[in-house]
């Protein structure tokens, strides 16, 4: 028996004390479960019933959550099953706080790792708390070392728009990203710039909510102008006589510069009638 369907006949219970089960439908955990192996770093935000597969796949786990009784009732239901990954591990945090200190090095990730058990008693399959003390071990900027990342934490704006941006500085190229739950407007407003960016490389929607894309180049620098999702100025909040007119204005704008950028002499033509 799969652990997908290990999952489907114990229809376990993780969240909101035990009473509720907000788990990844079906088709994304089965996704993961064939997507993943035995020794990937994977990140997700967010814990539940996408926690166990992760787990059961002996991946190189980090969950970042901040409720302390969800983790516990996962690490409980994996003894009950019989399943043991000495990788696993939980930030217990809000990932807006937790994310950016994500480590610039491997090596890096294993120091934390060394500090929490020499200093909190903690080991693997425990569960680790996020605190200032070991701030210092976090790096600013990011290397990229996840092969997997699974972002289905807090679902308000903007943290779906944090956990996409400091999750995908640190995923591999090639690496995969699930995003669940894209029908919420502050989820979806990140799966449209990703489908919009070449960078990324839509591979499936799963359970009609969630999309699985990967990173397969690059991302540009930062340069707004360079992004396809900002090619087209919204002027929805104006009136609509206004927006008209900006939107016309505008186009034309582009449209001078663009034929000045393939025809330098007309550019400078145009600049010596107007001086």
């Amino acid at each position: 028996m799969s652990i997908v369907e290990t999952l489907e006949r114990d229809q376990p219970r993780f969240h909101w004390g035990g009473t509720q089960s907000w788990n990844a439908a079906p088709e994304t955990l089965r996704e993961i479960e064939g997507s993943v192996s035995k020794g990937m770093r994977t990140l997700e935000t967010g814990c539940g019933a996408s926690t166990i597969v992760f787990a059961s796949k002996g991946a190189h786990h980090t969950v970042i959550s901040p409720t302390h009784d969800e983790h516990k009732r996962v690490l409980s239901y994996l003894r009950e099953i019989g399943i043991d990954n000495p990788h696993l591990e939980f930030a217990a945090g809000f990932s807006d706080d937790v994310l950016p200190r994500i480590s610039n090095h491997p090596e890096r990730l294993a120091e934390w790792d060394a500090w929490f058990a020499n200093n909190l008693g903690v080991g693997a399959t425990s569960e680790i708390s996020s605190s200032s003390d070991h701030v210092e071990l976090w790096k600013d900027g990011a290397e990229r070392i996840f092969d997997y990342i699974f972002i289905d934490g807090a679902h308000s704006f903007p943290y779906p728009v944090i956990d996409w941006h400091y999750a995908t500085r640190v995923l591999k190229v090639g690496g995969h990203l699930l995003l669940d739950d894209i029908p919420i407007p502050a989820v979806a407003c990140v799966y449209r710039y990703m489908i919009s960016d070449p960078s990324w490389r839509l591979i499936n929607i799963l359970d009609n909510r969630v999309a699985a894309f990967e990173l397969v180049a690059e991302p540009a620098p930062e340069d707004y102008t360079l992004q396809r999702y900002n090619r087209r100025p919204d002027f929805g909040f104006l009136p609509l006589h206004q927006r008209s007119y900006m939107l016309i204005a505008t186009e034309v704008r582009r449209m001078r510069r663009e034929l000045g950028n393939r025809m330098p002499g007309l550019r400078q033509h145009w600049r010596r009638l107007h001086q």
